[in-house]
């Protein structure tokens, strides 16, 4: 059976686009999404165990902070998904989880992809009644989230935070200029199945 699909409503779009940077910004700034990327066999085992249950949490209530404020901005925008702030929480905590208690492998790049595809299954899940196709919908979500991820890595280190010691304004701002760049293009791609040329038109 065709699928017919909505016009795109730029409008909410760019709303979206700016609503998710702004909160994705603020929070990273306070709760340092997605965490600390520390080299392999620099902790013990079990420091790097208590790390990453530590970052899942720490990650969860950052991602339930975004996800719970878009599911506001998604109410207001006349979007119908159910379950999107829990979906954050978890996708969120994943990849704070692994960044900061990885021990036996690089932790960015898996980091980054396993919390990905969990955060685009469970998205796929929140938003199955208004996309228009779930291959296309899962695929935005996980492109979007790497790419997210990889642009805002090249934002960070172009500020060289990682070279200063270490103070809280430091903290804060690498949190912030991670976080505000990352929220903007994962919106940019999910707002394109929210909003724009995948949804699902309203019967």
């Amino acid at each position: 059976m065709q699928i017919k699909l909505e016009r795109p409503r730029f409008k909410e779009w760019i709303i979206w686009i700016v609503a998710s940077s702004i909160l994705f910004g603020l929070a990273g700034s306070f709760f340092h999404f997605p965490g600390d990327n520390f080299p392999p066999g620099s902790w013990q085992f079990s420091e790097r165990l208590s790390a990453g249950v530590f970052g899942f949490i720490l990650g969860a209530v950052t991602g339930a902070v975004i996800g719970g404020l878009q599911s506001i901005v998604l109410r207001l925008l006349r979007v119908g998904v159910r379950g999107w702030w829990w979906a954050t929480a978890l996708g969120a905590g994943v990849a704070h989880g692994l960044r900061d208690g990885a021990e036996f492998f690089d932790p960015e790049w898996v980091a980054a992809l396993v919390s990905g595809v969990v955060i685009s299954a469970l998205y796929l899940r929140a938003a199955r009644n208004i996309s228009g196709d779930s291959r296309v919908w899962f695929g935005l979500c996980l492109g979007g989230w790497l790419a997210a991820w990889w642009l805002a890595t090249i934002v960070e280190n172009q500020f060289r935070f990682n070279y200063l010691p270490w103070n809280p304004m430091i903290g804060l701002l690498e949190g912030f200029s991670f976080s505000l760049v990352f929220g903007l293009v994962f919106a940019l791609f999910t707002g394109a199945g929210l909003f724009g040329y995948f949804r699902k038109a309203e019967s």
